[in-house]
């Protein structure tokens, strides 16, 4: 089985090698970075190609990367995903792909998985690496992230980057039907692991980077209101039951 991944990126060529090397893992044989007016340009190599999209400036760039990547590569692979730097498949994501099997009559043609939101874990600077560096507790996220099968075809550019207009049936890890990028959250067998935040340093340099979309920036404001959510969480998780006497 062939699978790639698909990155819409800025400025963030220093957190690769650790995502190159996690999802070679996965089993993803290729990498197609879309690069977005990068300072530097990411190197290629052989399982990875970059294209520049610095040209198109326009809001929905990043959709217009996601339908360009799928269309001119599709030939090559049998699945193409498409993440963040900040995201990372957790599980056997090949055996998944594997169960579900390609077919002509009524197939499945994108399969989404859930993702866990990771806060700063109160990390003020970026830690060495990111996989395991923000804590054990996370949020579920509704938002799912998508991987669509190379012999299908988007009928458009999408309208949004967690879920595609394909042709033909659309499923969760479940192989429940799955209509949309927001459905209920589902732990497993296979999920995304997504450091929402990071650090605080390292959302102030998102903030002045500015959101793939072209859709505005981002604020500290935030950073902390999401924080204080994880923390409230956490805290929920841990209080003791009405009817259980403290210890």
């Amino acid at each position: 089985m062939k699978l790639a991944l698909c990155l819409f990126h800025r400025n963030e060529n220093r957190y690769l090698p650790e995502w190159f090397e996690h999802h070679r893992g996965c089993g993803v044989s290729h990498f197609y970075i879309y690069d977005n007016g990068s300072d530097s340009r990411v190197e290629e190599g052989p399982d990875v190609t970059v294209v520049d999209f610095a040209a198109d400036q326009a809001i929905g760039k990043q959709m217009r990367a996601y339908f360009h990547c799928h269309s001119s590569h599709r030939q090559r692979h049998d699945w193409i995903g498409f993440l963040d730097t900040d995201e990372f498949i957790v599980g056997d994501l090949v055996g998944l792909l594997k169960r579900l099997r390609f077919g002509w009559l009524n197939p499945v043609v994108q399969v989404s998985i859930s993702t866990r939101l990771y806060g700063s874990n109160g990390q003020e600077v970026e830690p060495s690496r990111q996989f395991g560096s923000y804590g054990r507790h996370w949020l579920p996220n509704d938002h799912v992230k998508s991987f669509v099968h190379c012999r299908t075809t988007m009928r458009h550019v999408p309208g949004d980057p967690h879920f595609f207009p394909c042709r033909g049936r659309s499923v969760n890890v479940r192989r429940e039907p799955i209509d949309g990028p927001i459905a209920p959250h589902i732990d497993g067998p296979v999920v995304i692991d997504h450091y929402y935040t990071r650090s605080r340093q390292e959302w102030a340099e998102k903030c002045r980077r500015g959101r793939g979309d072209g859709c505005g920036h981002r604020t500290m404001e935030e950073f902390d209101a999401f924080n204080d959510q994880v923390t409230d969480h956490l805290k929920a998780l841990v209080r003791p039951r009405a009817d259980q006497p403290p210890a």
